[in-house]
């Protein structure tokens, strides 16, 4: 299934996993910009939830916490995308 994301990103391997989801080392397909994606299983019922935590991090500028850039919402899956300064391949 073609998605915004599929069609916007090429994921290049995992970088890491926790208790909430897996992040992922992706590369622009327009920009060639590198990001690091993190994907979010979601049930529907806990979108409220994810979303107020969106909110927070779009609002959030500090240089200890990678910087939020968008989310996107398919499949039952929440994904974050966030392209850290510090990350460096």
């Amino acid at each position: 299934m073609q998605t915004r994301y599929t069609e916007d990103f090429q994921e290049i391997r995992r970088l890491g996993k926790g208790g909430f989801g897996r992040v992922y080392e992706c590369k622009h397909k327009l920009d060639e910009s590198t990001y690091a994606v993190k994907k979010i299983p979601s049930p529907d019922q806990e979108r409220a939830e994810y979303l107020r935590e969106v909110k927070i991090l779009a609002a959030l500028r500090h240089p200890s916490v990678i910087r939020y850039y968008q989310v996107y919402f398919f499949c039952s899956v929440c994904k974050y995308l966030a392209r850290p300064k510090a990350y460096t391949l």
